[in-house]
């Protein structure tokens, strides 16, 4: 499995809902990140969302200082929800964040210094750059820019090992096996 250089090279826009169903890739596999306001009524009725609504989190992909009612830390708080929407590209949408875990389940959750778990199509060094995202201590958080630069070692595939490879690609095969079924 190869990444293009394009899509690592994504422009971040601090936007405090970054998430797979925000994220569109252009013709030329640039990817945009934009939340087009649907979001707000999709979600409005569910556990997906918490608070008043003019002031509406999505929990699942809200950094822990949110969750808790704190101020969202601008680039911070974001690159928590790149790892989770990380997360959710290797699982290729066939999970959801934290399962069925409530909005209280989820705090607890991460309060516990768990996190969620590598997904079987991904690196285990992707797997090790989400769980930097989600410090608990957003000091110790990755910047976009530090993030880029790890993720660029996946697009260069002599730094990948054959087993990583041979693994993703088995993986993949599996993968692709049960969406045709």
């Amino acid at each position: 499995m190869r990444f293009s250089p394009k899509v690592i090279d994504m422009k971040i826009n601090f936007q405090s809902d970054l998430a797979a169903r925000n994220v569109l890739l252009t013709h030329d596999k640039m990817a945009k990140i934009a939340d087009f306001g649907l979001s707000t009524r999709i979600y409005f009725n569910t556990s997906e969302r918490k608070g008043p609504a003019e002031n509406m989190v999505p929990v699942s992909w809200a950094a822990l200082e949110i969750l808790r009612g704190n101020t969202s830390i601008i680039e911070y708080s974001d690159v928590w929800s790149f790892g989770v929407f990380m997360w959710e590209i290797f699982y290729v949408g066939y999970a959801v964040p934290y399962g069925d875990k409530d909005f209280n389940e989820i705090i607890e959750f991460l309060q516990g210094g768990h996190r969620l778990g590598k997904p079987p199509l991904c690196p285990k060094h992707i797997h090790e750059l989400m769980l930097e995202c989600w410090y608990e201590n957003y000091l110790y958080r990755p910047t976009f820019k530090q993030l880029k630069t790890g993720l660029k070692r996946v697009a260069n595939p002599e730094q990948q090992t054959t087993q990583e490879n041979d693994i993703i690609v088995n993986n993949l095969t599996y993968s692709s096996s049960m969406i045709n079924n």
